[in-house]
C-alpha cells in the first residue's frame, strides 16, 4: 500500500492528512478493525487538494470546464427549465459562507451542530466549494443546478480537523425532521474516514447508519465522497454504505497536461516518481486518488464525476493563495466529485416530477435515480500500473519509462455521469407552466423568509 501526508501550511485551510498503509507483501491487506457499533466516532474531512499546492494558479480550469463534461450545456439548450427550482439540498460539512454572491440567493436556512448555534459560517471553506458545485449562481463559475436551494449543515469544528459520530448523525436525523419543511431532496456529504472499507464492513445497527437508511427509504438522495487515498480494494465510509450513492473523481479537462502534479512518491522507476505528468492527465481520466473498489463482477463505486481541479466558491477571506481575492478557488478530490452527483441527482428528479414518471414509492426513489445516471452515463475504463508485482493505483506515468505501462481492463469500468442524455432519457418532458413557475418562486421566497 502506498504512505503519504499532505500538510497545508496556511491555518485558514484546514490541515488534511491523507493517510495510507504501506504493506511489505503484495498480498497483504490492511483495514480499520470494525468491531462493534459506531466504532468509528471521528470523521476524518474527505478533503481536495488545496491550491497551495500549486502558487500562483489562476482560477482555471472551471467549473466552467467540468459543466460541459457532464452534458450541463447541452442539457440546458434543450431544456432550460430543469435548474432544480423548488428543491433543496442540505450539505453536510464545514459551513457555508451564506453571504458569498454566488450563494446568497441559494441559502436557505443551516445550523452548527460543532457549536450548536444557528450559524454555520464556513470559516474553512470547503463546504463552501462543496456548495458551490451544486447551486452557485454566478455567470462564469455555475454549479449544477443553480435553482436549488441549499442547507448548510456543519458538522466540523471552525478549526475543521474531523467531526464527531454524534454531530453526523444529529445532522441526518435534522434532514428527516426537517425534510418536508424545506423539500429536502438530496444531502452531500464530502467527508470519509480514509479507510479502505466494502459494504460488508459496515453494520446496519449503527446509529448513523440508521438515520443514512431512513433518508433513503423516504427517497432522499444521499451523494458520499468514495474518499482520497487511492485504494483499489475499497472506499471510505460513509460512502460505502448500501444506503449511500459513492462518488469517484475525473479529471474535468485537458488543460493540465504540462503541469507536474505528484500524488504517490512512495513508488519510483529509475528514480522518477509515479506522477501526473507531462503525458496526462487528460479528461475523463479517473483521478490517481480516487478511491474505489472493482472486481470482474462487482463493485463498490457507483459513479463518477470531475473532481480536479475544480474552481468554486469560498469565503472571500479564505482566497489569499492566488493573488486575486475574489472568493474563487481551485480545488481537488472526491469532495469536489460528490456534489457534481448531488446537483445531477436534483436535475433528474426535477425531470421526472415534470414528466409524471417519479416512482409513486418513496423507498425506490434513489435507486430510480441512481439507475439512470448509471445507464445514461459515460463508460470509463479503469486503468492502472503493475509495478513491482503491485497493482498501483497510477492514471498516468511519465514518457518513456520503460517498465511502467497502463492497463486498460474490459472488466474494470465505471459510469461518469451525463446529464445531458440522463435528461434526454426522460420524456416527454413537459415545459412547467407560468403558474407553476410563479408558484416556486413564491415557494423559494417564503423559505428564505422563513430563516430570517
Amino acid at each position: 500500500m502506498l504512505a503519504r501526508k499532505f500538510d497545508v501550511v496556511s491555518v485558514v485551510f484546514m490541515a488534511i492528512a491523507f493517510f495510507v498503509v504501506e504493506t511489505s507483501s503484495a498480498s497483504a491487506e490492511w483495514r480499520i478493525p470494525v468491531t462493534q457499533p459506531d466504532s468509528i466516532t471521528r470523521i476524518t474531512e474527505d478533503l481536495e487538494t488545496p491550491q497551495e499546492d500549486w502558487p500562483g494558479l489562476p482560477d482555471a480550469p472551471l467549473l466552467a470546464d467540468s459543466l460541459p463534461a457532464i452534458g450541463i450545456p447541452a442539457m440546458r439548450a434543450a431544456y432550460p427549465f430543469i435548474t432544480g427550482a423548488g428543491q433543496t439540498v442540505a450539505v453536510i460539512d464545514t459551513g457555508i459562507d451564506y453571504n458569498h454572491p454566488a450563494l446568497s440567493g441559494r441559502y436557505v436556512t443551516g445550523w452548527d451542530f460543532a457549536n450548536n448555534d444557528s450559524n454555520p459560517m464556513d470559516y474553512n471553506g470547503h463546504g463552501t466549494h462543496v456548495a458551490g458545485i451544486v447551486a452557485s449562481t454566478n455567470a462564469t463559475y455555475g454549479g449544477v443546478a443553480p435553482g436549488a436551494g441549499i442547507i448548510s449543515l456543519k458538522v466540523f469544528s471552525d478549526a475543521g480537523g474531523s467531526a464527531s459520530d454524534a454531530n453526523i448523525t444529529a445532522a441526518l436525523n435534522w434532514v428527516a425532521a426537517n425534510a418536508a419543511t424545506y423539500n429536502i431532496t438530496t444531502v452531500n456529504m464530502s467527508i470519509g474516514n480514509s479507510a479502505e472499507w466494502t459494504e460488508s464492513d459496515v453494520s446496519s445497527g449503527w446509529a448513523r447508519e440508521q438515520a443514512m437508511a431512513n433518508l433513503k427509504n423516504a427517497g432522499i438522495f444521499l451523494a458520499c465522497a468514495s474518499g482520497n487515498e487511492g485504494y483499489i480494494d475499497g472506499i471510505s465510509y460513509p460512502a460505502v454504505s448500501p444506503n449511500a450513492v459513492s462518488v469517484g473523481g475525473t479529471w474535468a479537462s485537458n488543460d493540465w497536461s504540462g503541469h507536474l502534479i505528484s500524488w504517490n512518491d512512495s513508488y519510483t522507476y529509475g528514480g522518477q516518481p509515479a506522477i501526473m505528468a507531462d503525458n496526462g492527465p487528460n479528461q475523463d481520466d479517473i483521478m490517481v486518488i480516487s478511491n474505489r473498489y472493482r472486481t470482474t463482477t462487482e463493485g463498490e463505486l457507483d459513479l463518477l464525476a470531475p473532481g480536479a481541479m475544480i474552481v468554486s466558491s469560498i469565503p472571500t477571506s479564505l482566497d489569499t493563495v492566488d493573488g486575486n481575492q475574489d472568493g474563487w478557488a481551485t480545488k481537488t478530490g472526491t469532495s469536489m466529485a460528490s456534489p457534481h452527483v448531488a446537483g445531477a441527482a436534483v436535475l433528474v428528479r426535477q425531470a421526472l416530477e415534470l414528466a409524471g414518471q417519479l416512482d409513486p414509492n418513496p423507498a425506490d426513489q434513489v435507486d430510480q435515480i441512481l439507475g439512470i445516471l448509471q445507464d445514461t452515463g459515460v463508460s470509463l475504463w479503469d486503468k492502472y500500473v503493475s509495478y513491482g508485482g503491485n497493482n498501483c493505483n497510477i492514471v498516468q506515468i511519465p514518457a518513456g519509462t520503460g517498465s511502467w505501462y497502463i492497463r486498460p481492463s474490459t472488466e474494470e469500468h465505471f459510469r461518469r455521469i451525463d446529464l445531458d442524455a440522463a435528461i434526454a432519457s426522460i420524456h416527454p418532458i413537459p415545459e412547467p407552466s407560468v403558474f407553476v413557475t410563479l408558484a416556486v418562486g413564491l415557494l423559494i421566497g417564503v423559505l428564505r423568509f422563513r430563516r430570517r
